[in-house]
């Protein structure tokens, strides 16, 4: 009888011990992580990228994910996740949005040995009080796309000043070519251009220009070099197709993949469009010139990898972000994808020949700026708002003064920190 109850006291112990082995393995097999993901037209997709690598190494681990457009949803999806306290454990944004998502106290600072994965000028971008609240991925340039078979053909160079512009429109137009591909439909690409051409016409030579805007210390109707930030869309939209008002972006970006004009003011990551419509590699990329004939190449801090300051999971996700920054493989799979240059220290570029060279010359040249430079001054809200006038007076509805106005009068949207 004694055998018989300790047998089944032992028995007891053990299904119990199964039990606690079950519910510790049906644990580690639930961790779900909510990912909030900005994306361009060119991300999509690299959410399943992620979700393979992370079921191969993580596979306790399910990533939730919602997306959302970059330029018009995903700052009011996350603020709206902010007021209600549901922030997501992963963000995914630009490096852009680190200085502005800091403020609220919902970013958590990343303490891991990013300087032995990430080149350290992308890190200065997410980098706060000599803290680190971002992860960057990779990076884009942005300028004129051209098309080196047109220039090729003309006996046409890279443009230096506007004259050199103006003797590359003329001739395209006498040997039949459109000039620029141009869509007036996406607002995004307006609010890009704009801080481009802004870059290089006003933050070139005053770095701190958009803070003195908010002081009202300057004022961009006063301001001669804030002309061409405005005057260049409607230049482009006129040498352009006649129904540019008309087309998205995709039937342009299929236009200039098929030679239908010979320069796209865009990103590098509009590439991901253009080459899948494409069988020519043959493409370049120059500034916009400026009114000093100076003008440098944009590089943007693109894909970042934020961290919840309230996740449960804070060493989980640690992990998984170590993990995918020492993974090479995976590096270049997203930028191959994306058409951007990875920040991953040991990978490699995945652009054409042709681009690369160009990129490289202006690097020797010291022509290159960072984006971060005028959007931690100016916010991406404000340029879509003044955008969106800008339209209507490149349609003939309003008058560039009012356009100025109408930017002077939202002077308190300019703030990025709002």
């Amino acid at each position: 009888m004694k055998k018989c109850f300790c047998f089944l006291i032992c028995l007891i112990f053990l299904v119990s011990g199964c039990a606690d082995t079950n519910e510790q393995n049906t644990e580690k097999k639930t961790i779900i992580l909510n990912v909030l993901a900005g994306q361009s037209s060119s991300d999509a997709g690299v959410e399943d990228m992620i979700n393979d690598y992370v079921a191969e190494h993580f596979p306790q681990v399910t990533l939730h994910w919602e997306t959302a457009e970059w330029g018009d949803e995903f700052d009011e999806t996350l603020r709206a996740d902010f007021a209600s306290g549901e922030v997501p454990d992963i963000i995914i944004g630009k490096a852009q949005n680190v200085s502005s998502y800091y403020k609220t106290g919902n970013l958590a600072e990343i303490k891991m040995p990013l300087e032995h994965y990430v080149e350290s000028d992308a890190l200065q971008d997410v980098t706060i009080n000599d803290k680190i609240y971002g992860i960057p991925y990779n990076k884009d340039y942005q300028g004129v796309i051209y098309n080196k078979e047109i220039f090729d053909r003309f006996g046409l160079s890279i443009p230096k000043s506007v004259a050199d512009m103006e003797h590359i429109v003329s001739v395209c137009q006498n040997y039949g070519v459109t000039p620029f591909a141009f869509c007036c439909q996406n607002n995004y690409a307006l609010s890009s251009n704009t801080m481009l051409f802004m870059l290089n016409e006003i933050f070139k030579y005053n770095y701190n220009w958009g803070d003195q805007f908010r002081l009202g210390e300057t004022f961009i109707d006063q301001c001669d070099e804030a002309l061409p930030c405005f005057n260049n869309h409607k230049y482009m939209l006129k040498y352009s197709w006649k129904d540019a008002n008309q087309i998205e972006q995709y039937e342009c970006d299929t236009r200039f993949a098929n030679g239908e004009a010979a320069m796209y003011m865009t990103s590098t990551w509009a590439l991901s469009n253009i080459q899948q419509g494409s069988d020519n590699e043959n493409f370049g990329i120059f500034p916009y010139p400026n009114l000093k004939g100076d003008a440098s190449l944009i590089q943007e801090s693109n894909m970042t990898f934020m961290k919840s300051n309230v996740t449960k999971y804070t060493n989980v996700i640690d992990d998984i972000l170590l993990s995918f920054i020492k993974s090479k493989e995976l590096a270049n799979e997203i930028s191959q994808a994306t058409q951007t240059v990875s920040v991953i220290k040991g990978t490699k570029s995945m652009y054409p020949d042709s681009l690369e060279n160009d990129i490289a010359f202006y690097k020797a040249n010291g022509r290159i700026i960072d984006s971060l430079i005028g959007y931690n001054q100016l916010s991406w809200n404000y340029l879509s708002e003044i955008s969106q006038k800008q339209l209507e007076w490149m349609n003939d509805y309003t008058t560039l003064d009012k356009v100025l106005s109408y930017a002077e009068l939202k002077r308190p949207d300019s703030d990025s920190m709002r």
